[in-house]
């Protein structure tokens, strides 16, 4: 795929090697490097992340076009919420429990997945695509946006945050993939988890920052939800003696949802850049500008 790229000279560096002598020789930059070595003064025109969340980097030379990996990710972190959602609602995590100490033991009733009422909080690439897949299961799919827009055909209603308080409690899944800015930073705390149901499932694949862990927490102790699936957390990595280890129905990964963890999304990362590579060089617009004041990709 590299072989697209006309008419610019690309050179590969292991991050680690890269200094800002090193860096002063290019006016872009693909990939993430420190946002110390960021910072300094530098000729940098413009910077392509390999993520999708880039709220570290706002802070850089405001004169350098930011530009992220939106699109790349939605279907691994899709496919990890649709895994979440099966294993809690058919209790597998307990019965890999029970594998372990060879007990033969019937725990007792599960819940259907199709019918469910579900609601994705952050409707980005990542959310849009969990929405489609979980209406392609027979689920009822609503959204909450920053602001209210026109809906695809399989998201039934869109909320913003000023509304979503007064129909949270009628969604059994909960799934959030937001980014983390000023306006989402534990925007989920233990009062607006509380007014879930109380045998809902809340998902978490966005940031960990946008809910807060002593509020989950407490309504976890409160035995209020059926579970819970973390691939993010606040903060990261979890601390050994987070109450969160504790709870038999929460599900907890080492942020992978997304990662390189699928062949698919390296080469999805691969050809965004590449397609903007060719955009830049031919003067065009770029894809998947970041917008400052947001803090992600329009």
């Amino acid at each position: 795929m590299i072989d697209e790229c006309k008419g610019v000279n690309l050179v590969f560096c292991n991050r680690k090697e890269v200094t800002l002598e090193k860096l002063n020789e290019f006016d872009v930059l693909i990939g993430n490097l420190t946002m110390k070595l960021l910072k300094e003064p530098n000729n940098l025109k413009w910077i392509h992340f390999e993520s999708a969340g880039v709220e570290k980097f706002l802070d850089i030379n405001e004169n350098i076009i930011l530009t992220n990996s939106t699109g790349a990710y939605g279907e691994a972190i899709a496919e990890y919420m649709i895994a979440a959602v099966f294993t809690l609602y058919k209790r597998f995590h307990e019965y890999i429990d029970n594998k372990i100490y060879r007990s033969w033991e019937y725990l007792g009733k599960v819940k259907r997945v199709y019918g469910s009422n579900v609601l994705v909080v952050g409707l980005g690439d990542i959310g849009y695509t969990f929405a489609r897949k979980m209406k392609a299961l027979g689920c009822n799919v609503s959204g909450v946006k920053r602001t209210i827009s026109e809906k695809p055909d399989y998201i039934d209603n869109i909320y913003t945050f000023d509304n979503v308080d007064d129909v949270i409690g009628d969604f059994d899944i909960v799934a959030l993939s937001l980014p983390h800015t000023k306006e989402t930073d534990k925007i989920f705390d233990y009062n607006r988890i509380k007014k879930m149901k109380k045998d809902g499932v809340f998902i978490n694949v966005g940031r960990g920052k946008t809910v807060d862990t002593d509020g989950l927490i407490k309504a976890l102790e409160e035995d209020h939800l059926l579970g819970v699936c973390l691939d993010v957390v606040d903060p990261e990595p979890l601390l050994v003696n987070s109450k969160l280890w504790q709870f038999d129905n929460v599900i907890i990964t080492p942020h992978v949802s997304g990662n390189y963890s699928m062949d698919y999304t390296l080469e999805r990362v691969v050809e965004i850049a590449i397609d903007n590579i060719n955009r830049y060089s031919k003067g065009e617009e770029l894809i998947n500008i970041v917008d400052r004041k947001l803090g992600y990709k329009k």
